[in-house]
């Protein structure tokens, strides 16, 4: 029976632990599609950098083409042969386009040009599209100021009798000229020397030698051109030059968001309100993890297909699983990191900056990897590559080296590890998997140990207590009495401490609990002052009891140190010195066996603005563990008794203070906790709404144990059955409102006016015999 009453009970902190792990996700989606602007970075910032590697890409390539395939790979080919003149394409806004011009305007010249124009394939008509010019100069000079309407021109020099007869026949000089923009056909862009320069220079070359020769037309001649062939000379793959940079800033938004969510949940205590209504520590870890992984695997995804759908040879020479596993692995170690990072940060302003400074870090080791990996010694490589960008950069490089070329085939799945000795790609894989395990647990144990992480934090060796892994609760003891108690008295206690408050804590110390529901014992809570300022201690010892069933009312004014015995008490952060006990479990050894027993208020309202007041209490109930066919009707019912059943599906962002509070006291109130804490719960509510929930209070206070903090008077007297008031960290009274009234309390003024005083007098003395005559001024009484 025992085994099996084991076994249920870890039974239902499984389903617990399953329900709250379901609840949280659910939040975290909602906040996800709420927060629009983070999400569509998350998730639009991969594409975005593939999209700009593409236009770097475009540019460089179309800064080359001018080169025509001077860059390029050429294999060898047979040789092209050079095409005729083409025709000349006349703009919209010009009369006539000539094929060419020709200067000077002589027989000889003539001779020449009407060869080239017969020989054309088509023919050219030389009356219409062709033009003569008497020298070079007039040449010249027109083409310069009728710009666009020709394409070509050649300029002839003939022999003018400097040479003797008997060397050259004749002699002829020419000089080629040609529009070297790039020419547009066909939506074909054409290199202007091929498509214009070799058929103007194949024309008129054949031209001269057939007029030149001895049989005129007897001579064959054919021009081909081959492109030489050579190895590519330029890499235009910017991926593998330059895409470490990028695809790294790509990844790394997500970093950094991230990092900013989790530490904005710390910042505004939503963490530590979801603890104290029961929460477990592993839930909260878990349900971020799976949140960020999932946004990391589409991250990784987006960014391979964005690659694939521009075509980028890094993406489709490689096989798919290299740089899919290397983003995500990546992704995994950087958010596990990014846990790591949150447990030493208290702000979301400087978490983003902290992350931005981590993301530029990692940019300068993008440049740096070939480096680490080929001067630097083993055991170096080995540190360098504990942190994630190192090992990302080493697995980029090496992919992009393997695709950036024509020739390169890329990287295989089946060879990842076996292409290269130095750090392969399914190494880095594996490093990086391993990083995210590691830092994974780093965050975990810091964020136990830390005080910046955690305002409670365990001692440094807490896992290897065996009550961290039983489960076993201690309960606290009262200290032992050290000396008699007068001594303790006359150490502890000042003159003019009330007698009340002394009695309390020699009960306490004796041991004397009874039936108390709470019991404190010397709680202290001590600020550390920082450089050149003392400490400050805020809470300086209370030793009191709380019955089950009672309302027990704070009372003081601000800086009283209130707020700070309800945290200790809430385990928002733990004493300096003492400890209490909630129902036996003691606050500095198992607060997290008292969390699902406690409703919380605190005194700042710890709500998401994204979610409504319904989602709210939703989500607390199924933190609660409650029913789920018991959820919806529980919600309802403490809508309907904070009045915010209209309000119910507005985002708390668009509530008012009051409604804030009051949404704030139902979730204290839901799952039926048997101790519920309310810090100052009225605040900011006007008094018709105040009414509504000190009649609540009054309902919800059987059987159960309620700690309220006040500044009101009327607020501590309508509800406490026993009320503390605090001063300066310290109890200085405690008892029932009647009785605090009637030992510190002046009594009752009233004022009379009376015709006959003695008459007045003797009925007082009569009446009330503990009244006394304060003031007395001709028929004006004051008792």
């Amino acid at each position: 029976r025992q085994g099996v009453s084991v076994l249920s009970l870890q039974m239902s902190t499984w389903t617990l632990r399953a329900r709250q792990s379901a609840v949280l996700l659910r939040k975290n989606g909602i906040l996800s599609l709420r927060n629009r602007r983070s999400t569509c970075i998350q998730l639009v910032s991969p594409f975005a950098f593939i999209a700009i590697l593409f236009i770097l890409q475009a540019g460089i390539e179309a800064s080359i083409s001018n080169f025509g395939d001077v860059f390029n790979v050429v294999r060898h080919q047979d040789d092209e042969p050079v095409g005729s003149i083409p025709a000349c394409i006349k703009g919209e806004d010009l009369d006539q386009c000539f094929d060419f011009l020709f200067a000077p305007d002589t027989a000889d010249a003539r001779s020449i040009v009407q060869h080239i124009c017969a020989h054309n394939v088509p023919a050219i008509d030389m009356n219409t599209k062709v033009k003569a010019f008497g020298n070079s100069e007039d040449m010249r000079s027109w083409i310069v100021e009728n710009k666009n309407f020709t394409q070509g021109a050649y300029s002839f020099t003939f022999n003018d009798g400097s040479l003797p007869e008997d060397d050259l026949t004749k002699y002829v000089e020419y000089e080629l000229w040609y529009n070297r923009t790039q020419y547009v056909r066909n939506q074909n862009v054409h290199n202007p020397y091929t498509y214009l320069g070799l058929p103007l220079q194949q024309a008129v070359e054949k031209a001269i030698l057939n007029l030149t020769a001895a049989e005129p037309n007897s001579i064959q001649y054919d021009v081909g051109r081959i492109k030489f062939a050579h190895p590519e000379l330029i890499t235009i793959d910017v991926i593998g030059q330059n895409g470490p940079a990028f695809l790294f800033a790509a990844t790394m938004f997500s970093f950094v968001i991230q990092l900013g969510q989790i530490v904005f949940e710390k910042e505004q205590r939503l963490r530590e309100g979801m603890r104290t209504m029961g929460l477990r520590e592993s839930v909260f870890w878990f349900t971020w993890l799976i949140t960020d992984a999932i946004f990391v695997t589409l991250n990784s995804l987006i960014l391979s297909i964005s690659g694939l759908a521009f075509q980028f040879d890094f993406f489709t020479k490689n096989a798919f699983g290299t740089y899919f596993f290397l983003f995500l692995t990546f992704g995994l170690a950087m958010m596990s990191l990014a846990f790591v990072v949150s447990t030493f940060m208290r702000k979301t302003r400087a978490a983003t900056t902290v992350g931005f400074f981590l993301f530029i870090i990692g940019s300068l080791f993008q440049g740096l990897s070939f480096l680490i990996y080929d001067k630097f010694p083993m055991g170096a490589q080995y540190a360098l590559s504990l942190l994630p960008p190192v090992t990302f950069a080493k697995g980029l490089n090496d992919l992009g080296q393997l695709s950036d070329k024509d020739s390169d085939p890329g990287l295989m799945w089946k060879d990842r590890y076996d292409y290269t000795d130095d750090f392969p790609v399914g190494m880095v894989m594996e490093w990086q998997a391993g990083m995210f395990v590691v830092y994974l647990v780093l965050a975990i144990y810091l964020d136990n140990v830390l005080p910046m992480a955690n305002d409670n934090p365990r001692k440094f060796y807490y896992f290897l207590t065996p009550s961290y892994w039983t489960g076993k609760h201690t309960t606290a003891e009262a200290p032992p009495p050290e000396q008699p108690a007068s001594e303790r008295r006359r150490v502890s206690w000042g003159a003019g401490d009330d007698t009340d408050v002394i009695e309390e804590e020699m009960a306490v110390r004796a041991g004397h609990e009874g039936d108390a529901a709470v019991v404190m014992k010397g709680l202290v809570k001590t600020y550390r002052g920082g450089i050149g300022k003392k400490n400050f201690t805020a809470v300086k010892g209370i030793w009191m009891r709380i019955d089950s069933g009672k309302l027990f009312c704070l009372l003081g004014p601000n800086g009283a140190g209130k707020t700070t015995t309800i945290n200790m008490l809430t385990g928002m952060f733990g004493p300096t010195a003492g400890d209490a006990t909630i129902f036996g479990y003691s606050i500095t050894e198992n607060i997290s066996e008292v969390h699902p027993m406690m409703g919380v208020c605190p005194q700042f309202d710890i709500l998401w603005a994204e979610l409504t007041g319904r989602e709210h209490l939703d989500l607390f109930a199924r933190l609660k563990g409650l029913p789920t066919d018991e959820v919806g009707l529980e919600v309802d019912r403490l809508l309907k008794d904070v009045d915010l059943v209209e309000a119910a599906d507005i985002r708390a962002s668009a509530y008012s203070g009051g409604m804030r509070r009051r949404l704030s006291v139902a979730i204290s109130l839901i799952g039926d906790p048997r101790i519920v804490v309310m810090d100052e719960p009225t605040t900011g509510m006007d008094p018709i709404s105040r009414r509504k929930v000190w009649n609540l209070v009054e309902r919800v206070k059987k059987d159960r144990v309620v700690l309220l903090t006040t500044h009101s008077m009327e607020e501590a007297d309508i509800l406490g059955d026993q009320i503390a008031i605090m001063t300066k960290g310290k109890v200085r009274c405690l008892g029932s409102s009647i009785h605090l009234k009637n030992k510190f309390g002046m009594g009752y003024s009233i004022c009379i006016i009376t015709k006959d005083p003695g008459e007045t007098k003797n009925f007082f003395r009569q009446t009330f015999p503990q009244a006394m005559l304060s003031s007395e001024l001709s028929d004006y009484l004051i008792f």
